[in-house]
């Protein structure tokens, strides 16, 4: 007759609707008056968390020794943010090793170290902070293969040269000529002409900042000195807050600093990259081929590289592009 409803048994997955997934009934206190009432709101629903979904199959693309996968997102995160995708692939279907890649909540990955003119599938499995969720199906099969080169030759013949000895006159005797040809050896010239794959852009997403904070913690660092590594002085970073909703010109400036810290640390690790701040005030950012330097925080920025469909608040995205 209150509405008050009270769980208790296994906590995994958000099950008995406490917010949590602490198991409760197994310890001395927690039963009777001990155990807390479910928050059941004006509607009278239970928040529960579970694990995500099941992505979409990924697709990829072949390079040289590598190949760029892109899959869906879930229809559901389980009432949790998506932490982290798992690539893992395989060369005979039975066999399954995992791409380790660092956490990223990117829908797209760069496999590397791959054999060349191997067959390979790729399956990905979604992770929040409660579970993993189902794997993928696994995608159709991709080949590695180095890049095409292709070599011209030319070949150049001297003309034959004829060398016609005097003839020398006397009485009563013979004229006799003797030709004697003299050739050049052909000078062959080879030319080699390497097409090599273009460049590709690499991105990053950092765990949340805390409420108000500016300040990168150390798993933050632990990121980016990570992602410093696969960098060069001549690219290009990018660093995007996340405003997300709320007084609009204070998470903006939040954004605006957490970005701009983020891209002053990368300059520190790397010297010599090039930096743009930006700011994403929707909490949500489209990313697109390319980018003049950039204007004023709008709704939906437009950015370098992959593209993504994410809320953004209190994270920063990090993109690379070569110079």
């Amino acid at each position: 007759d209150t509405w008050a409803l009270k769980c208790f048994g296994l906590g995994s997955s958000g099950r008995l609707g406490s917010g949590s997934t602490s198991t409760l009934g197994d310890g001395p206190n927690e039963m009777g008056d001990n155990l807390i009432s479910v928050n059941l709101g004006t509607d009278h629903r239970v928040m529960s968390l579970t694990e995500p979904g099941r992505a979409g199959t990924p697709t990829g693309t072949a390079g040289d020794g590598s190949v760029s996968l892109t899959w869906a997102a879930p229809a559901s995160d389980g009432g949790s943010a998506i932490t982290d995708y798992v690539v893992e692939y395989s060369a005979n279907d039975t066999t399954w090793s995992t791409f380790v890649d660092g956490a990223s909540a990117l829908t797209s990955a760069t496999v590397t170290g791959l054999a060349n003119a191997t067959m390979y599938r790729f399956r990905v499995t979604v992770r929040n902070d409660v579970a993993d969720g189902v794997v993928s199906t696994a995608s159709a099969t991709v080949t590695p293969a180095a890049p095409t080169t292709t070599t011209t030759t030319t070949t150049t013949t001297m003309p034959a040269t004829t060398t016609v000895a005097p003839t020398a006159t006397a009485p009563a005797a013979t004229t006799t000529t003797t030709t004697t040809p003299t050739t050049t050896t052909p000078i062959t010239t080879t030319t080699t002409t390497t097409l090599a794959p273009p460049p590709a852009a690499r991105s990053l997403v950092l765990r949340p900042f805390a409420p108000l904070a500016t300040r990168l913690s150390s798993t933050q660092r632990r990121q980016v000195t990570a992602f410093a590594a696969t960098l060069t002085a001549d690219d290009n970073i990018t660093c995007v807050g996340g405003a997300g909703s709320g007084p609009i010109k204070l998470l903006r400036d939040l954004a605006r600093s957490r970005a701009a810290a983020v891209c002053a640390l990368f300059a520190r690790r790397v010297p010599g990259v090039r930096t743009v701040v930006g700011v994403a005030v929707s909490g949500k950012v489209q990313v697109a081929e390319r980018v003049s330097p950039p204007a004023e925080a709008v709704s939906q920025q437009v950015l370098p590289a992959l593209v993504v469909n994410r809320d953004l608040s209190r994270r920063v995205l990090v993109v690379a592009q070569p110079g």
